[in-house]
């Protein structure tokens, strides 16, 4: 061992000798972060219990911390907390609402109301006068002759309506789930930035419509 690493090795063992317990100031935070330090192993639709006595608000609040794992906390009254993992895609907001059978039936209902009126919106769009469609979209005209339609011009048209405006997430996210679901039910397909470029010049998020599905709805 040569004189600079002793010199080292001295002034590591000296920093450590300052190091002190911790007071039991926050110690109620200590004891739930420790409750909950299983939550950064447990797998996909797993869970792990926690005994009665701790504050199920701290710990869900803590149970985000482990994002992007989705972590939840059941409260299981007297017999304490089950803490459970989700699917890596599922809702957590939403997990809790289901939990409250007089939220979820009308979050739902605000849901289809959603998906439909997304629906009469495109359909409108095919049908509208073309200074209508620019007012919206400066590109809408030219998307529509390729059976296409831009996001921008859905987010203007339904941004302030108000199965939208009163979406829990806010107005842009409840459009953003519609659409979703209008992927999914093969109404839709957004095209690659790629697709977008080659054909229109345009970065921006742009659907290709499928007519036929909407025909048969």
């Amino acid at each position: 061992m040569n004189e600079q690493t002793e010199v080292s090795n001295e002034a590591t063992a000296e920093v450590i000798s300052e190091w002190l317990e911790p007071s039991p100031v926050g110690s109620e935070f200590m004891r739930h972060s420790a409750a909950m330090e299983p939550a950064a192993r447990v797998p996909v639709h797993k869970a792990f219990p926690i005994a009665p006595g701790f504050n199920v608000g701290m710990l869900r609040k803590m149970a985000e911390s482990y994002k992007p794992k989705r972590i939840v906390v059941i409260d299981h009254g007297e017999a304490g907390c089950e803490v459970r993992r989700l699917g890596n895609n599922d809702d957590v907001s939403l997990f809790y609402t289901s939990l409250e059978p007089n939220k979820i039936k009308p979050l739902l209902s605000n849901d289809e109301e959603q998906v439909s009126h997304t629906k009469r919106t495109i359909v409108e769009f095919f049908e509208m006068e073309e200074a209508q469609v620019i007012k919206y979209d400066a590109q809408g005209a030219k998307l529509r002759e390729a059976g296409c339609i831009g996001y921008a011009y859905i987010q203007r048209r339904l941004a302030n309506v108000a199965t939208f405006k009163k979406d829990a997430e806010g107005s842009t996210a409840g459009i953003k789930k519609a659409l979703s679901q209008l992927e999914s039910d093969g109404y839709l397909r957004k095209l690659t930035e790629e697709e977008a470029n080659e054909l229109f010049g345009t970065n921006a998020t742009v659907y290709r419509v499928n007519k036929n599905s909407f025909n048969e709805s």
